[in-house]
């Protein structure tokens, strides 16, 4: 079991080192230009700086304190915006913006000598937010990222993609599962869903209502980057059942988009 659990940490870990260093400029070539001024500007920089410093904090930060649940951790961090936004313009101070990426990229290699390392972190750690499990907190911080990368366009890994979308699903089992509605999001994950009127209780085989997307429209939908009408209406997913359209009175999960727009918004 213990090396199970070891195994799930070893994988979050690998997939938050690639996608932040998806989110990076490279680390050869020293100077960022004028084109890449929103895709790696000072304040996209300085973000994943404060996402690292975290990581790098909490995952060091052992404690034995019962951890909060993975949707607590991902509201809590959401409710920490301002800090966050603040704590980034702390970071960019007078900077430019390939200074910044050359701090980050030493930051990241640290980062990722302390995740990979044998033994890892512990498993329940003291974060911005709070006890949590560690898994909790990568699996935050990732959807943190990849919101990142649909706010700014920047491809990542489709691992990433994967982990986010299983995330913002047993985020939503917790807060919403029920026996009405089945999400589908293939390959990444399923989960089934409570109408949020009321509707019938299926107990065995597929719900009658069943909606079923991509990841990436998935992942706009759930961090408040587009609309449930708009993506039906332009045939990026299709649904079935007289609740289905219910799954619109519950995303986003989490309004990630407004999020980086205060957090990213440029002085």
């Amino acid at each position: 079991m213990a090396a199970r659990a070891e195994r799930g940490v070893k994988r979050l870990a690998t997939t938050f080192v690639t996608t932040a260093r998806s989110l990076l400029p490279p680390a050869q070539g020293g100077t960022v230009g004028p084109a890449s001024a929103r895709l790696w500007g000072r304040h996209h920089i300085a973000h994943i700086m404060v996402i690292l410093t975290d990581t790098l904090q909490t995952v060091t930060t052992p404690t034995t304190i019962r951890p909060i649940t993975l949707a607590k951790v991902i509201d809590e961090r959401h409710k920490a915006t301002g800090t966050l936004a603040t704590i980034g313009h702390e970071v960019i101070a007078n900077d430019t913006a390939s200074r910044l990426a050359s701090q980050a990229q030493r930051l990241l290699s640290e980062v990722e000598s302390v995740l990979l390392a044998s033994p890892g972190p512990s498993a329940t750690v003291e974060s911005l937010v709070g006890p949590v499990r560690v898994t909790d907190h990568l699996r935050a911080t990732l959807l943190d990222m990849v919101a990142m990368s649909l706010y700014d366009g920047v491809d990542i890994p489709s691992v990433a993609l994967t982990e986010s979308c299983r995330t913002l699903a047993a985020v939503l089992d917790e807060s919403h599962g029920g026996r009405t509605i089945e999400l589908r999001v293939p390959p990444a994950c399923a989960v089934q869903l409570a109408a949020t009127q009321s509707g019938p209780s299926h107990h065995r085989g597929t719900p009658p209502n069943v909606a079923e997307m991509d990841p990436v429209t998935f992942l706009q939908l759930a961090t408040g980057f587009s609309h449930w009408a708009e993506m039906r209406e332009a045939g990026r997913l299709q649904a079935s059942g007289s609740h289905v359209d219910d799954v619109a009175d519950i995303l986003p999960v989490v309004n990630m988009a407004e999020a980086l727009t205060e957090i990213l918004a440029e002085d």
